[in-house]
């Protein structure tokens, strides 16, 4: 993760259970969309992520998206996958003991991880479908 440090964060006798400040829910969300744009531009559909409303008291924040020249027409035809604002999704970030989570907000799913140790990892799209409990044809287990 680019601009969240939790080793420093720790470091600086924060606790786990207590709130963020708004500048690191502010850099959790720019990672997330980060992370998210690269995915899509490996998925080929070369749409960009970017932060939208966020209310960093609540721990909340919302991606927009928008495309690029290189999006492919069959994305632009798409009904599913929106552009603008609100539609990259929204977004929640959890205090676990083992450290924060981050969660979409409107289907439950793991997005990703961020450890006691300060790591930052994101949650693949089979691992977020596996602990939600829905196997590869999409059916809840």
């Amino acid at each position: 993760m680019s601009n969240f440090d939790l080793t420093k964060y720790l470091a600086e006798g924060r606790l786990l259970k207590e709130d963020m400040s708004p500048q690191d829910v502010v850099d959790i969300a720019d990672t997330v969309a980060e992370e998210f744009t690269k995915e899509s531009a490996d998925r080929g559909d070369f749409m960009v992520y970017s932060v939208g409303k966020m209310d960093a008291d609540d721990m909340f924040f919302e991606l927009d998206t928008d495309t690029t020249s290189q999006t492919p027409e069959r994305i632009l035809k798409m009904s599913d996958l929106g552009v603008g604002e609100g539609w990259g999704g929204n977004f929640s970030i959890k205090s676990k003991e083992e450290g924060y989570e981050v969660r979409n907000s409107e289907k439950g799913g793991l997005v990703a991880i961020i450890d006691n140790q300060g790591s930052f990892r994101m949650i693949s799209n089979d691992e977020a479908k596996a602990e939600m409990g829905i196997d590869e044809g999409n059916k809840i287990k």
